[in-house]
């Protein structure tokens, strides 16, 4: 496959456009973390029971993962700038929409309609910085994106926590429209309106593949997302697994006769873009198992308030924040598999070495700054693995795939999140549950989160043999 253009024709400048997408992929992070903050204040306002109120999450994680690949595609049949443009006003428009919502209904399909403008902009943000800015400095770029990412992830609790004290809920989402206006006016005037090295015709929209495509991960998602609570042997469990295998199954038929299809399972053939893909994976389901786990360790056995596990919590995003960007450059040099490894591998002893702390204290809650010693060297292997691996996956696709491209390295984003946290909740709990025959309930609550840090420690494992024993993408001239 081949790499992409230097730069596109249009733009003022590279990193002009970069500014400009990282903006819009800031503002789809932040939304995501900034809302979970007033969950409990949206519940006593809308007297929702927690079941109901979690939907305004969910909903819009399940928007944005359905609809990445159809609108990864659609960027490269119609112009990345149209999707990304619409999409970033649709946001806005979203944002005012969950302002005014006046009952828990109405905001989950503000949330809804918000989550598809997040998903143009997601899905289109990685193929315009490629397209953008020259090979020579794609890793620089991308590990800014993933510092935009952990920024994200950092500012949006303690913001929405201050716009909570100060001012009522419609807050955490009006703050977002003089950034979407101002977003939408820079897009219009920065974004090139051409792409290099497409056909002039515009070849024609898979809309029974992207259909089947977003009911095939809409069902994937809220199976693994809800199987712990429903249970995994319940009817509601089976009945999404039946309906996402049926969804895959004629996907698949679809795509293979379609004239131009949403995917070309050949793309796949190639390991320079299947390995880093599946590392990624690999690699987020092993980072949300431990975000998911380390809050409930750090409040039911280490006793801590809510605001002190989000001060602990902090320390990943930080790390991502402070190192992706070094990353990012130095695989520019060094080329991407040696950081890859090195990543993935640190992210594997940060988990081990939590497993270890948890595993050993028995009756007794680990100490917190052995906690964040575990987290910072969770959060610099991923610092570390990012950059370089979206790099590699990036830059082994053609001109006219680098919407697709993005749009799946967002949707194994997604699903490696939701796999870790499905499977951290299941071994935590059944392993819990066998230890609780033989031990008090802190240290058979500690075993478990043991088990499950080890499991997750594992799948990094699983996937730095993996990278470690695909090619690299070499240095940049």
């Amino acid at each position: 496959m081949t790499s992409a253009p230097a730069a596109a024709p249009g733009a003022r400048s590279p990193w002009a456009v970069f500014a400009v997408v990282a903006l819009g992929t800031f503002m789809a992070t932040l939304d995501s973390s900034i809302v979970n903050v007033a969950l409990p204040t949206l519940a006593r306002t809308f007297h929702a029971t927690v079941t109901q109120i979690e939907w305004i999450s969910l909903g819009y994680v399940l928007t944005i993962t359905g609809l990445l690949l159809p609108f990864g595609r659609l960027g490269d049949a119609v112009g990345r700038r149209s999707v990304f443009l619409w999409g970033l006003a649709l946001f806005t428009l979203g944002s005012l929409a969950c302002a005014f919502a006046h009952s828990t209904g109405t905001l989950i399909a503000a949330r809804l309609f918000q989550g598809v403008g997040a998903s143009m902009v997601s899905a289109n943000s990685v193929a315009l910085i490629t397209q953008a800015v020259p090979p020579a400095m794609r890793g620089r770029a991308l590990g800014m994106v993933g510092a935009v990412v952990g920024l994200g992830l950092t500012v949006g609790p303690p913001l929405g926590g201050l716009l909570l004290s100060v001012a009522s809920w419609p807050w955490i989402f009006l703050v977002n429209l003089p950034i979407g206006v101002a977003g939408v006016l820079c897009a219009a005037a920065v974004l090139p309106r051409t792409q290099p090295g497409t056909s002039p015709a515009r070849p024609p929209f898979d809309l029974a593949g992207a259909v089947l495509a977003m009911a095939m991960l809409i069902g994937l998602t809220l199976v693994l997302s809800r199987g712990a609570t429903w249970g995994w042997r319940s009817p509601a469990t089976l009945a999404g697994v039946a309906g996402t295998v049926l969804a895959l199954a004629l996907f698949i038929a679809v795509e293979r006769r379609a004239r131009d299809p949403l995917i070309d399972f050949a793309f796949f053939a190639d390991p320079a873009f299947r390995t880093p893909m599946l590392a990624l994976f690999l690699a987020f389901a092993a980072l949300f198992s431990v975000v998911f786990l380390v809050p409930f360790y750090l409040e039911r056995i280490g006793g801590l308030a809510p605001a002190d596990v989000g001060r602990v919590l902090v320390v990943v995003p930080l790390l991502l924040l402070m190192v992706s960007p070094a990353s990012g450059a130095l695989s520019d040099r060094v080329g991407t598999r040696r950081l890859a490894v090195l990543g993935l591998g640190l992210t594997c002893a940060g988990l081990a070495l939590l497993a270890w702390l948890i595993g050993r204290a028995g009756d007794r809650p680990v100490a917190v700054p052995a906690i964040i010693a575990g987290l910072f060297v969770v959060g610099a292997g991923q610092g570390f693995f990012q950059p370089p691996n979206s790099s590699s996956a990036m830059g082994s696709v053609p001109p006219d795939r680098l919407g697709l491209a993005g749009g799946l390295l967002a949707t194994m984003r997604n699903l490696g999140t939701l796999c870790g946290i499905g499977m951290a909740a299941a071994v935590y709990e059944g392993r819990e549950q066998v230890y609780a025959r033989s031990y008090g309930a802190v240290h058979a609550a500690g075993l478990g989160m043991r088990d499950a840090f080890l499991a997750a420690a594992l799948v990094a494992a699983l996937g730095t043999a993996l990278v470690l024993a695909g090619r690299s993408v070499p240095r940049k001239a």
